[in-house]
């Protein structure tokens, strides 16, 4: 690798929408050209030296509106996608087109890579490819990157594509990022509708008890986790959201897969129980099998002292693949999670609308239903 030169080179969503979007997006003029989910080949602005403020609070200069991103994971590669940048994506990694997303990415360059995962990133190959900018989540190896990429004028920007708190903040970045600032705009207005919504008939209800389980047996979402935060904005409270990751017994994991008791969760009685994962896979757009989904619910509801859960008893534990909750930072899932916690207040939600939106207008992809990714209580 030889360096080159660089000289120019409340749900939270509702709570934030109003803050940031306003202040934030009427101060960045629209620059550049917006057609959809995969862009209209480049912006037609002169690039501008600017310095941006990201996620973790470092201060990157870089020449906006951006031409060339790599990313790691397929959340952001989304959000390069939604904002009408797709075609300037030069790089993902290699979960990013895990068999499991196959069909997704259609006017995407999929076969060029930025590493394995977000941790474990090739920078021979990412400065190989060029970009101006390498985006990253904050749980991503954004701090050794930064170092390594810096001696080649490779941008390293920290945003983080799948915390629904961060959503407006980091939509309106990337907007500022790629001169796409309408099409972040019209993202934001569209989300902003449904978070409205949820605040407005979730306010004064009595949450309901939810038990949480991320793809391994005992294993949960704690605060700090996107699946956390969904279950609060969709009416629930999450059985062990005591917990603070890293601190006494609770350091193994990490705040989305925390090991829990088992005797815990039959102590802690929940009202639902969501389990996501089906066969290894958390969340992936080709859908599981239906005899994997039961097959799956029949044995959590088999474990020992489950058959005296309420979540049990009522025919409350749903199982999934969770592509239909990761749609927008998660917004998408607040949605589901509030129609299966309660279904009498949202009658009239259907949040397919939302998923397809997110799928097809934003992503540019076919809609699969969520019912084929999903199986609510017994098949029986």
């Amino acid at each position: 690798m030889t360096p080159k030169d660089t000289t120019m080179r409340r749900s939270p969503l509702a709570a934030a929408l109003a803050a940031v979007t306003v202040a934030v997006l009427a101060a960045c003029a629209p620059a550049g050209a917006e057609t959809g989910p995969t862009g209209s080949g480049g912006a037609t602005s002169e690039p501008t030296l600017t310095t941006i403020t990201d996620e973790v609070g470092r201060q990157v200069e870089v020449e906006i509106p951006v031409q060339r991103v790599a990313t790691a994971q397929q959340y952001p590669a989304e959000f390069v996608r939604a904002v009408g940048a797709g075609d300037r994506l030069v790089g993902v990694d290699r979960t990013t087109v895990a068999p499991e997303y196959d069909g997704y990415w259609p006017g995407v360059q999929t076969d060029t890579f930025t590493g394995e995962t977000q941790e474990q990133l090739n920078y021979d190959a990412i400065v190989a490819l060029d970009p101006d900018v390498l985006l990253l989540n904050s749980n991503g190896a954004y701090e050794e990157a930064a170092t390594k990429l810096e001696p080649f004028g490779i941008k390293v920007i920290v945003a983080t594509a799948w915390d629904p708190e961060k959503f407006v903040a980091n939509i309106t970045l990337l907007g500022r990022l790629f001169g796409t600032e309408t099409q972040a705009t019209k993202i934001l207005d569209t989300y902003q509708k449904y978070a409205d919504l949820l605040t407005e008939r979730l306010e004064g209800v009595e949450p309901k008890t939810v038990y949480f389980e991320n793809t391994e047996p005992d294993t949960t979402a704690v605060p700090g986790s996107g699946w956390d935060g969904i279950i609060t904005a969709g009416g629930g409270k999450n059985i062990f959201g005591d917990i603070v990751f890293g601190e006494g017994e609770h350091t193994q994991g990490n705040v989305h897969q925390t090991p829990v008791d088992p005797a815990e969760v039959v102590a802690r009685d929940p009202e639902y129980v969501i389990r996501i994962g089906v066969d290894g896979v958390t969340f992936g757009y080709v859908p599981p099998s239906r005899d994997a989904l039961v097959k799956l619910h029949d044995e959590l509801v088999a474990r020992p002292g489950w058959s005296n859960l309420a979540a049990v008893k009522d025919d409350h534990v749903i199982v999934l693949n969770a592509f239909p909750l990761n749609g927008a930072a998660k917004q998408v899932g607040a949605l589901f999670v509030a129609k299966w916690l309660h279904p009498e207040l949202f009658e009239d939600l259907d949040p397919d609308q939302a998923l397809r939106e997110w799928v097809e207008v934003f992503q540019g992809a076919p809609f699969v239903p969520s019912e084929q990714y999903v199986q609510v209580g017994s098949a029986s």
